[in-house]
């Protein structure tokens, strides 16, 4: 099994996942931001940790294909998630007794959406279920299958 972030669109993507991290880590000194194993399919992206004790699940992803202003247009503000993804996030987050944040970067903008998806083991905000056909991985193709689409309008920005 090949890995996407081991091609040259995959490379960009942890490059500006990098960008999103010195976003947050600038803005909140206090926090580590702990990032998995990008050679390996790990199912959450990061964690963040203060004073050594884990503190949140990290979801990130980067947009490239609209600003700010063009992504609350285009998609109402809604971020799409692959909804099986937030489940196995949701189970760790139990686990740990931690909540899952999600990092949403639009690399046009520059700007780093920061909202709290899943608090106490349970969804928290507003978020749309649904069957859709999608972009398979970062490098293309297309697949039907169940995502969450997460309203980002109330999330924090920052650059």
């Amino acid at each position: 099994m090949s890995l996407d972030v081991l091609t040259p669109t995959g490379q960009k993507s942890i490059a500006d996942e990098q960008k999103a991290k010195a976003i947050f880590v600038r803005n909140f000194p206090n926090y580590s931001y702990i990032e998995t194993p990008k050679t390996k399919s790990a199912d959450v992206d990061a964690f963040l940790t203060k004073e050594g004790v884990i503190e949140a699940i990290i979801e990130t992803k980067c947009r490239y294909d609209v600003t700010l202003e063009e992504f609350n247009q285009q998609y109402k503000g809604h971020w799409l998630i692959t909804f099986d993804k937030l489940e196995r996030a949701k189970t760790l987050a139990k686990i740990l007794q931690i909540d899952v944040v999600g990092f949403l970067y639009l690399v046009k903008s520059e700007t780093l959406l920061i909202q709290k998806i899943i608090c106490d083991g349970e969804y928290v905000g507003r978020m749309v279920i649904e069957k859709t056909k999608t972009q398979k991985t970062i490098n293309g193709g297309s697949i039907e299958r169940v995502n969450a689409f997460i309203d980002m309008t109330q999330a924090r920005k920052f650059k």
